[in-house]
């Protein structure tokens, strides 16, 4: 996603960074097996719904997106949405070897209909592309960083890892 930067006009306004949304999809009721809902009952008992603790519960309501961070896929990207529970970007995309839609975390230059490709053996690097850490050349920038279980780190927006060093474990 594109920052832009308010004009100070007032004090309010003169430090502000707004994200730039037109490339966001707000409702997408097509994939609804990759979203759940998320219930919340702070401050309510679970048998009645009686409130037991004052001045808790409230908020937004929030949804869970499904996301797709350990399988392999060969994609493009559709669109992209706002995921409220870990602040970030959250791309949908359609693989065409298994022919089904996943999501995954977005980084800041993917756009709809961008080539996204995630393998052991990939010769080019660009940006979208997962790879083992193995084949990442030091010094490079990287997000989402996980081991065979789940992710671990870089997950949240605007947030990224930088690879130091390689040690070769004997």
């Amino acid at each position: 996603m594109r920052l832009k930067k308010s004009s100070p006009v007032t004090n309010g306004t003169r430090h502000q960074i707004n994200l730039q949304k037109n490339l966001l999809t707000k409702k997408n009721t097509i994939l609804k097996g990759l979203i759940k809902k998320h219930f919340l009952n702070y401050g309510r008992s679970q048998n009645g719904g009686h409130i037991t603790v004052r001045h808790k519960g409230g908020g937004c309501k929030k949804k869970i997106h499904l996301i797709n961070s350990l399988n392999f896929y060969f994609g493009i990207n559709i669109c992209q949405m706002y995921n409220a529970f870990s602040n970030s970007f959250v791309s949908l995309n359609f693989d065409l070897i298994k022919k089904s839609f996943f999501k995954t975390i977005t980084i800041e230059k993917t756009y709809p209909g961008s080539l996204i490709i995630s393998s052991l053996k990939v010769k080019d690097r660009y940006i979208g592309y997962k790879l083992q850490l193995k084949h990442i050349s030091v010094g490079s920038i990287i997000h989402n960083i996980s081991n065979p279980q789940k992710s671990i780190f870089g997950l949240s927006g605007g947030v990224f890892c930088q690879l130091l060093e390689k040690k070769r474990e004997v």
